[in-house]
């Protein structure tokens, strides 16, 4: 009754956010988005993260450091935040030619993605949203749609699309909601390129 009586009120729930890659270009604005709202964040970034792009939003979120393949060093910390709701946007390397091939897009980030969701199963969480890439489509048509199918062309689309599907089969198996998007050319404010 509580929780309608808020909402009647138009008051927003406030949750418990979970960010991966939050020092990066989306998940910087992300976090500073969900704080500015009124959620409790926990930011994972890893140890040698610049921190520059949410310095100003920094005292008021709780960060967790690692990098993806050692979430399990952190393991103790995440059961003991909760997070309600994760936003998985870490990713070691990047998706530009240098990196398309490149061997760590699924010894660095495949396995750390995986413990990530069944860490986050293991502590109740109820819903993960994960990044994706336009890569994930290979070579495509412009106006690129949702219901083409995905045939990667570089490892790192292979990997992207790969954690995508396993993801979803692991939250499935949680009784975890499961949202994947993929994510286009972006650019903006505190954007490095």
């Amino acid at each position: 009754r509580a929780h309608a009586q808020l909402s009647a009120r138009g008051d927003k729930q406030r949750m418990r956010c979970l960010v991966t890659g939050a020092s990066g270009f989306l998940g910087s604005h992300l976090v500073r988005k969900l704080v500015d709202e009124g959620h409790q964040v926990a930011a994972l970034v890893r140890a040698s993260s610049d921190l520059w792009r949410i310095v100003d939003v920094q005292a008021r979120v709780r960060l967790i450091v690692a990098s993806l393949n050692e979430i399990e060093s952190v393991q103790s910390e995440i059961s003991e935040y909760r997070p309600e709701v994760a936003v998985h946007l870490a990713w070691t390397g990047g998706n530009s030619s240098r990196f398309a091939d490149n061997p760590g897009q699924v010894f660095d980030n495949v396995p750390g993605s995986l413990n990530l969701v069944r860490l986050l199963g293991e502590v109740g969480c109820g819903m993960v949203l994960y990044a994706g890439s336009s890569l994930e489509y290979g070579k495509f048509q412009i106006p690129a749609r949702e219901t083409d199918l995905p045939l990667p062309s570089s490892l790192y689309g292979a990997a992207k699309l790969g954690v995508e599907i396993m993801l979803a089969d692991l939250c499935r198996v949680f009784n975890m909601r499961f949202c994947g998007v993929r994510i286009f050319w972006t650019y903006g404010p505190m954007d490095e390129n």
